[in-house]
């Protein structure tokens, strides 16, 4: 009987997600949800590039360094889907990313319907320049930053 219910919970939960995740479609754009599913798979790799590179490379920098990284190991991605797909729990607390952007794959493609504008864009950059500020600092930790041009 518990197992039931916890199926029953797992079910309304998933269906919640999915639901989010079609409106995160029609606000943004079937590519960009999918691209976020795309990003959470590669986010250990962000984070590892993030975190060696700290010590060169201001946050400034860092969306340019994503970038590259998403550039240099686009072959990862396609393994990395199928791979989440395949790795499926009724203890997870969401379904997996991959089958998640398959869904948004699957049904009829949607263009954004919500579009920043460059002033938008810039405003909410310099909002989170502070929290990247932060968060660079921690994770420096005890290591000094030094700028790529002056590293030696």
């Amino acid at each position: 009987m518990a197992h039931l219910a916890l199926l029953s919970l797992a079910r309304d939960h998933q269906r919640a997600e999915y639901l989010a995740d079609e409106l995160s479609a029609e606000t943004a754009g079937t590519e960009a949800a999918v691209s976020l599913f795309d990003a959470m798979l590669l986010a250990p790799v962000y984070l590892r590039v993030i975190t060696h590179s700290a010590e060169t490379a201001a946050p400034d920098r860092w969306p340019a360094l994503v970038a590259e990284t998403v550039t240099s190991r686009a072959a990862e991605l396609l393994p990395r889907r199928q791979l989440s797909r395949r790795r499926t729990s009724m203890w997870d607390s969401h379904p997996q990313g991959g089958l998640r952007a398959r869904v948004l794959e699957l049904r009829p493609r949607r263009e954004a319907a919500l579009v920043l504008g460059e002033n938008a864009s810039t405003q909410i950059d310099r909002e989170l320049a502070g929290h990247y500020r932060r968060l660079h600092g921690h994770v420096l930790g005890t290591r000094d930053f030094r700028p790529l041009a002056q590293a030696t």
